[in-house]
């Protein structure tokens, strides 16, 4: 299983994770059904997390009861899938194999490359069926090849870096609102999935900067000393401040949708937050739900609810910051 984009156990409630738990082994019921059962493991809990995400606040209806694999989960399902189901299957499938490539190149390993053989048809396979379901496959092959340019030119420009896996997840969660019953439109869902994959990308380099560093590309590296190989606060504070802004895009957008769907961002935030060791409340509140960038490239508060708090810990003390807290 691949992807680090779920709702925390700590975070969510229990409605709302027995509802990921569903998607989680429905999608995984799916990719048993059309790519056979060894291909369960090719399952990527991000687009797990899209389709909870955007699902109706009502209680859907699944195919598949949650059951632990060991004792008899993921079940095929019998009959034909829907669309969206056999989108989601795809997807998930084309992804891992996306991942199972770049380590491949990048790490050179016989791990990688004996998974890339096992299920090479399966890849294969899955890019048939999104061009099937009418899905852009090329486009998003293209973007991947571009994604391959900025690590050889060792971007490090966050806002750049992670463009690309911004508009894929964009791609993606645009494509499944469409086929899906959601009470998001296209256009919000685009906006939410650019917010998401950005999210991922910066976690992601965030959690392994010390394992990166002078070992493959990350666009954070560049901001240690050669010598130490050590993070400096002051990038990592830089690096959660874009995190905390391009997750509150999302926040904006599901504001006025229902705050189901604001919540569900809110635990998705945390969770991603908690990935890099940040679990303080508090702290990510700080980060997540209250900060803007200023236009001095600064931190600026976005809520009264939570300026006493950002004036003490966060805000540079420009003009603008200054006066945002202190309306």
């Amino acid at each position: 299983m691949f992807g680090i984009l779920r709702p925390g156990r700590a975070f969510a409630s229990t409605t709302e994770l027995q509802r990921y738990s569903s998607a989680y082994c429905n999608l995984c019921g799916f990719i048993s059904s059309r790519y056979g059962f060894s291909s369960r493991l090719l399952l990527v809990h991000d687009f797990v997390t899209l389709w909870w995400l955007m699902e109706p606040q009502d209680n859907p209806q699944r195919r598949l009861r949650n059951l632990n694999c060991v004792r008899g989960g993921s079940r095929r399902v019998r009959n034909e899938l829907t669309e969206a189901e056999r989108f989601l299957a795809a997807i998930s499938v084309f992804a891992a194999g996306v991942k199972i490539d770049d380590d491949a190149h990048d790490e050179r390993t016989m791990r990688s490359r004996s998974l890339r053989r096992l299920y090479r048809r399966k890849f294969e396979q899955a890019r048939v069926e999104l061009e099937d379901v009418n899905f852009d496959v090329t486009s998003l092959e293209q973007l991947l090849a571009r994604q391959r340019e900025v690590e050889e030119r060792c971007e490090r420009n966050l806002a750049v870096a992670s463009e690309v896996t911004g508009h894929c997840y964009a791609m993606i969660a645009e494509k499944l609102c469409g086929l899906m019953e959601s009470e998001l439109s296209v256009n919000e869902a685009f906006t939410i999935g650019e917010s998401l994959g950005r999210s991922v990308f910066v976690a992601d380099a965030i959690r392994d900067h010390d394992e990166d560093c002078g070992h493959a590309y990350n666009p954070l590296c560049g901001c240690c000393s050669t010598e130490s190989g050590r993070f400096p606060q002051t990038a990592r504070e830089n690096a959660m401040a874009y995190l905390g802004q391009v997750m509150s895009v999302a926040s904006r957008v599901t504001t006025g949708i229902g705050d189901v769907f604001l919540n569900r961002i809110s635990v998705l935030g945390h969770q991603l937050f908690a990935s890099i060791g940040v679990r303080d409340p508090s702290t990510v509140t700080l980060y997540f739900l209250c900060c803007i960038p200023c236009g001095d490239g600064a931190v600026g508060v976005d809520s009264k609810e939570c300026s006493d708090f950002c004036a003490k810990a966060c805000c540079c003390g420009c003009c603008c910051c200054y006066l945002i807290v202190n309306q």
